[in-house]
Formats: C-alpha cells, structure tokens, sequence
C-alpha cells in the first residue's frame, strides 16, 4: 500500500506535471499531457489524488479503518501526522481542482500557469510529508530503488 501511496504522487510530480510545466512558460511541454485531446488532464490529476487520499485513510475513510493512517496510529509514533496528511491530502485535491483548465493551456499561460504551479509545489511537499515522515513512523524506508517494480 505504501508503494502504491508513494508511487501514485511520484507518478504526478514526475510524469503528469513535471514534463508539462517546464522550468517556465516557454519551455512548456502541453503536449505532454495525459488525455490532453480530451482536455482531461487535471480531472485524471484530481481522480488520483483522491484515490491516493482513499488509500491512505482505508476503507471506513477515517482512523477505525484499515488504511496506512490506521497503520500509523496503531504505531503511535506520529499522531499529528494522522490528523496532517488528510488536510494535505484535501488541499492539494482543491488547488487540482481550482486550476483553470485545460492543463495544456494553463502551463503555457503566464496568469494561468502560477496554479499549476502552486500544484507542483503542494504535490511534491505530500511526497515529502510521506517519504520523510509517514515511512518512518510505520516502519519503511523510501530507498533508491523504491520504485524499480521489484
């Protein structure tokens, strides 16, 4: 599940926004959204980050259920933590949802590209929340081969 957990927010910052946004406007790449035809790309982006949310809080969608933040509480190493990466988790979800769409255009946008931005920056510091505070506290380590599908 951790894997999964991890993976899922490398996959956004690595594959769907990183390539896209470029270091700035004119280095953009909006066509290398995913489903920029369909214009879908920041929906897939939000989709995904619930799901991630899902698999962390488990089932049930709270601290009783059988998800990594029960998994943590059951640690006692971080109750805060528990309390912290669902309010991340929703902020990050709403900043997805409050960029003007389509992605393809947003990045290369001047006034439009900052949100996607902002989506950038809230997406890499769940990761960091996660690799950093929620592997520890129940018992992992994102090492560097944590993700070469062994």
């Amino acid at each position: 599940f951790f894997k999964s957990l991890y993976g899922g927010l490398q996959a956004i910052v690595d594959v769907k926004l990183g390539p896209v946004l470029g270091k700035s406007p004119a280095e953009a790449r909006p066509d290398l959204a995913d489903s920029a035809l369909s214009d879908r790309s920041l929906r897939n982006i939000a989709v995904m980050l619930e799901t991630l949310k899902a698999l962390y809080l488990g089932p049930d969608n709270g601290k009783d259920s059988g998800g990594l933040q029960r998994l943590l509480m059951l640690s006692g190493e971080d109750a805060k933590l528990a309390d912290l990466l669902p309010r991340a988790f929703d902020i990050t979800i709403a900043t997805a949802k409050s960029v003007p769409e389509p992605l393809t255009r947003a990045v290369a946008a001047p006034n439009r590209r900052k949100a996607a931005e902002k989506l950038m920056l809230q997406t890499r510091a769940l990761k960091q929340l996660i690799s950093q505070r929620l592997a520890p506290a129940i018992g992992l380590a994102v090492g560097f081969n944590a993700l070469d599908g062994d």
